[in-house]
């Protein structure tokens, strides 16, 4: 059975957990009687800004056709060090 819609989604992603975007990626794409179209920001072009409100007006604008956003979650431990 064909899929009846493809739905446009963007995954949220940081380069340097490119590996759990791939997974996503993965995972999405053997998925069966399901088509998307990737909306998210394609790591060999970047988002190209100067300041921090026109990376949100980017992002807002590449984010702004979508119907679904994957945000993944994950447990990373950061080390503190306290010193008295």
């Amino acid at each position: 059975m064909p899929p009846l819609h493809t739905y446009r989604i963007f995954i949220c992603h940081a380069w340097k957990y490119d590996e759990d975007y791939r997974k996503i990626i993965e995972f999405l794409n053997k998925a069966n009687n399901f088509s998307y179209k990737n909306f998210s920001v394609p790591q060999e072009k970047g988002v190209e800004t100067s300041t921090d409100s026109q990376l949100l007006e980017k992002l807002r604008n590449q984010i702004l056709p979508v119907e679904i956003v994957l945000v993944p979650a994950g447990m990373y431990f950061y080390f503190v060090t306290f010193v008295s």
